[in-house]
């Protein structure tokens, strides 16, 4: 409920069952630390987890690795991820998003303000499927504001849907360099040009 915190505590782990999802429709404190960092993973290691969605929340997480999410069956397009953000204002700071489930979104997000800081989007391997891709953040609509975020290992590095008008999207401490092992690192082209921004 809108009214409702969920409170992961530092140095907490959480162990999810297969296809298992959390919806945050009220507010998510999740203040990790270097030290104590939080950890949301699959309970078996032959499997994934479902996802996080942050849907008409207001919430900041910082220090926490997602690890192998983005599992579900039979979803429509926007539940793809590990990591969703609709009707929100979030911030992720030193985040990790680590081997969700290919082919897929690690993050998607529509509709929302969305920062994300000082993180990375990562793959162990690149996912080599020829009419499908792995994908780092998909925008479907709203803000994405991204911060010294590094992504690794992605068929897409950033997808930005043109609904009309394109999402807005604004970038600090990155360059090409923040894109490694990226087949293509914004699409569409001209979502971003490193060329004519400041870092």
């Amino acid at each position: 409920p809108s009214s409702t915190t969920l409170t992961l505590e530092a140095g907490s782990t959480l162990n999810l069952a297969k296809y298992s999802t959390i919806t945050v429709q009220g507010v998510l404190e999740a203040p990790g630390t270097v030290e104590n960092p939080i950890t949301i993973q699959p309970s078996s290691s032959s499997t994934n987890w479902g996802h996080l969605k942050f849907d008409g929340s207001t919430s900041k997480v910082s220090y926490v690795n997602f690890n192998r999410g983005g599992l579900l069956t039979g979803i429509p397009a926007d539940l793809s991820g590990a990591v969703l953000v609709y009707n929100s204002t979030v911030t992720l700071d030193n985040i990790t998003v680590a081997d969700s489930r290919s082919p897929g979104n690690s993050i998607q997000t529509g509709n929302s303000v969305v920062t994300i800081r000082n993180s990375q989007i990562t793959k162990t391997q690149k996912y080599n499927g020829q009419y499908v891709s792995d994908v780092g953040i998909k925008v479907n609509s709203g803000q994405l504001n991204l911060d010294n975020v590094l992504l690794n290992n992605l068929n897409i590095g950033l997808l930005g849907i043109n609904n009309g008008a394109l999402p807005g999207l604004q970038m600090s401490n990155m360059s090409l360099d923040s894109f490694s092992n990226v087949d293509y690192k914004i699409q569409p082209t001209n979502w971003f040009s490193f060329s004519t921004s400041t870092p």
